[in-house]
């Protein structure tokens, strides 16, 4: 299945984005706003925040680059539920809810994009919702490697890896080299072996 950013770019569509650069820290939604504008994240991590007793927060979810905020309050104008803000430096693409709306009315690739994307995330979400454990792109690759690279290796496109960790081809790249930077994975004849499981583990388990 094509990414969103592909879906978008093929069909021209990327002209009514605008890009957004964010500091670390900076808030995106207040939780119970209504969503204004849906955003695509192109790089950073994005994390979304309970408020506690005390007046803290709590991490509740990590979101990576190749990630659409807010579509599904646009689709059934719904307030926003939990604070959202990036939790590192980050670059989004932008674009109002009536114009994204339109696009999904006029873009059949689109539609389908998100009626898959959308039930497989209510399938993550019942999973993380056991665990109430945000995990970074890189922690959820590595446990992925984990369970799918022994002991045979994985071999599988990145483009294929990002789609089911829901980030972006490049970033797959990015964190595969600083795995095997690391010594956890060993690349070779285009197959992801791991290299030393106790480093693996310790990748997918440290970032919170």
């Amino acid at each position: 299945m094509q990414t969103v950013y592909e879906i978008l770019r093929q069909h021209r569509l990327l002209d009514h984005f605008f890009k957004v650069e964010l500091s670390a820290g900076q808030l995106i939604y207040r939780s119970g706003d209504l969503v204004q504008t849906v955003y695509l994240i192109l790089d950073g991590e994005v994390v979304t925040r309970l408020p506690t007793p005390d007046g803290g927060y709590r991490s509740r979810l990590c979101w990576g680059p190749g990630t659409l905020l807010g579509q599904i309050e646009a689709l059934v104008a719904y307030p926003n539920q939990p604070d959202t803000f990036a939790s590192t430096d980050a670059v989004l693409l932008g674009t109002p809810v009536a114009d994204f709306l339109q696009m999904v009315h006029s873009c059949n690739d689109l539609c389908y994009y998100l009626a898959c994307h959308n039930a497989r995330g209510m399938a993550d979400g019942f999973m993380r919702s056991l665990y109430h454990r945000p995990r970074s792109v890189r922690a959820r690759l590595a446990d992925y490697l984990l369970k799918n690279a022994a002991p045979d290796g994985l071999c599988q496109r990145a483009e294929d890896t990002a789609e089911v960790l829901g980030t972006t081809p490049r970033t797959v790249r990015k964190y595969l080299q600083q795995l095997q930077e690391k010594g956890a994975i060993i690349r070779q004849g285009g197959r992801v072996y791991v290299g030393d499981a106790d480093i693996l583990r310790q990748c997918a388990g440290r970032d919170r």
